[in-house]
């Protein structure tokens, strides 16, 4: 069972309720003030964590590009 952007964006804001999300085709852009001074390895897993009720099982690959302002 494949999950809709929608289910996504919906985990994706309560999780980082700051930030700005753009999602297309499961290419993921997170951009959250949160990630300040997080080395970009650590916001990438932040955001696997966020997932990891969907990852292997809804969602099967994502891109992930964080940053913050």
């Amino acid at each position: 069972m494949a999950i809709s952007e929608e289910e996504l964006l919906l985990i994706l804001q309560q999780k980082f309720p700051n930030a700005k999300i753009k999602l297309k085709d499961y290419s993921l852009e997170i951009n959250d003030p949160s990630f300040k001074n997080i080395p970009l390895v650590k916001q990438h897993k932040l955001v696997n964590t966020a997932l990891a009720e969907v990852l292997h099982s809804k969602l099967h690959a994502i891109t992930i590009k964080t940053k913050h302002d």
